[in-house]
């Protein structure tokens, strides 16, 4: 059996060149604002314009979520790096790479019974990405995977894990339009989207004009959600994205809840209780 060494080599990859992100995401820029000049970006001003953060964001509808996500932060930060996956399935490997565009971190997904390799690639891939976090922030798909009817669909806990162990605040964000701009098979970065946004944009204006983005206020879920006693780090973490999700939610039409309805509606539910107690209060 292979080392340790040997299983993890280039299953975690940390990308990003100085020189061709600047030209790559000047070239992505000028295709987005070919229709896109501006699109809905509530709670933008919840962005810190410095340090650290994780911003996570669902439902993952379309290719074009990264990108739109990266154009709705450009007028606040252009330093936002994201984690992906770097798809493999034997026989034939499959990747997805935009480093050029933005650094990303990408984590090798595998269909295989050898636990020993999944478990040491999830090991390398939380340092990798708590060592990044603690100067450089990100975004995440919780989900990790796109959502084929648009709504919520289970994350995993363990993509806010690097952020919990880090200590930077967690921003809540909802997606919502891209699906009707792209559909879940379509991708903004294949090269027939990309010449159709060059020569004919004004096919995509309409449904840009549906797209919102809508950043929640950073969560530091040791200050606000401080860990409970006898709660070890894998519940404590569930119980984080539990939250996210529902913060999520809140700003989602209902339609878009998802297998987390009876879940945000037991946090709202919660969080009106506590607020009207607190006006009992005063």
């Amino acid at each position: 059996m292979k080392n340790s060494e040997e299983i993890t080599k280039d299953m975690v990859v940390f990308k990003g060149r100085k020189f061709s992100l600047g030209i790559a995401r000047r070239i992505f820029n000028f295709l987005i604002n070919r229709f896109a000049k501006k699109i809905n970006t509530p709670g933008l001003e919840n962005i810190p314009i410095k340090g650290s953060f994780l911003i996570a964001a669902e439902p993952h509808q379309s290719h074009a979520d990264g990108p739109f996500l990266w154009k709705a932060l450009w007028p606040i930060r252009k330093d936002v790096w994201a984690i992906a996956g770097k798809v493999v399935s034997d026989p034939r490997i499959r990747n997805f790479y935009l480093d050029s565009y933005a650094g990303m971190i990408y984590v090798e997904r595998r269909d295989t019974v050898d636990r020993r390799k999944i478990v040491v690639i999830a090991n390398l891939a939380f340092e990798e990405i708590k060592n990044h976090l603690k100067t450089i922030p990100f975004f995440v798909f919780p989900g990790s995977t796109r959502s084929k009817d648009g709504t919520l669909i289970e994350a995993k806990w363990r993509t806010i894990l690097p952020a919990l162990e880090a200590n930077v605040p967690i921003i809540p964000t909802a997606i919502v339009g891209t699906n009707q701009l792209f559909a879940y098979s379509d991708s903004l970065v294949t090269l027939k989207g990309m010449l159709g946004i060059i020569f004919n944009p004004k096919k995509y204006v309409n449904e840009v004009d549906k797209i919102s983005i809508s950043f929640g206020e950073p969560i530091l879920f040791s200050k606000s959600y401080p860990k409970q006693e006898g709660e070890n780090d894998n519940s404590y973490a569930k119980r984080c994205m539990d939250i996210v999700m529902c913060e999520i939610g809140r700003t989602l039409p209902e339609e878009m809840w998802g297998v987390y309805r009876e879940r945000i509606n037991e946090y709202i539910l919660s969080k009106y209780k506590v607020e009207i107690e607190a006006l009992e209060v005063d």
